[in-house]
């Protein structure tokens, strides 16, 4: 499986076998970074969950 068909489970899974596991890591995966931005591969999917909550 190469980088251009994987999807961010898969990242994740493969973080999980090979990675370190002296700290739990964050459940995301980035696509691109520019200074001190990053992109996460769902953001569509986390603005949309952010859109839809209310706060009380």
């Amino acid at each position: 499986m190469n980088g251009t068909d994987m999807k961010p489970q898969d990242y994740m899974d493969r973080e999980d076998r090979f990675g370190a596991h002296n700290y739990h890591p964050l459940p995301v995966v980035l696509d691109r970074g520019e200074g001190g931005y990053v992109w996460d591969v769902c953001l569509e999917d986390e603005r949309a969950r952010a859109d839809r909550q209310t706060h009380p």
